[in-house]
C-alpha cells in the first residue's frame, strides 16, 4: 500500500475507533443531564448541574482536536521541508514552482513524511485512551 494510503487508512482507523470508544463516555454525560432535569435548583443550578456533567467530555473534545491539529501541522511541515529540500537540489528560487520534472523527488519524500506519521499514531492513540480513562 502506498504511504499515504496507508497514513490516511490509519488515520481514519484511529478516528473511528476513538469515536467508538467515546461512546460510554457520552451515554454517561447525558444520563447525567437527564439527571439534572429532576433538580428542583432555579436555572442557575440546572445550567451549573449540565456543564458539570459535560465537563470531562468536553476536555476529551479539546484535547482530541488538539492532537488531530498538532498531528496535521507536524505532516504540513515536513511536507514544506519536501518541497524545500527539492527546490535545493534542482537549483531553484525559493519562490519557484515544482514542474514535473522534480515531481518524483517530491512524491518520494512526501511518501517518507506520510511513513514517518504513520508510525505516530499508535502513540496519539495511547495519549487518548490515557485521555479517556482519567475521570
Amino acid at each position: 500500500m502506498e504511504p499515504r494510503s496507508s497514513l490516511e487508512t490509519e488515520l481514519n482507523d484511529f478516528v473511528h475507533k476513538f469515536e467508538l470508544k467515546t461512546r460510554p463516555h457520552q451515554k454517561k454525560q447525558f444520563l447525567c443531564q437527564a439527571n439534572c432535569t429532576e433538580s428542583l435548583d432555579g436555572p442557575e443550578g440546572y445550567q451549573r448541574c449540565l456543564e458539570s456533567c459535560s465537563t470531562h467530555m468536553v476536555q476529551v473534545s479539546h484535547a482530541f482536536e488538539r492532537e488531530l491539529q498538532a498531528f496535521q501541522n507536524q505532516f504540513l511541515r515536513c511536507g514544506k521541508g519536501c518541497e524545500d529540500k527539492v527546490k535545493q537540489e534542482s537549483g531553484l528560487g525559493p519562490s519557484a514552482q515544482l514542474d514535473q520534472r522534480h515531481e518524483g523527488a517530491f512524491r518520494a519524500c512526501i511518501d517518507r513524511c506520510s511513513a514517518e506519521q504513520t508510525v505516530l499514531i499508535p502513540a496519539m492513540a495511547r495519549r487518548m485512551d490515557d485521555l479517556l480513562k482519567r475521570q
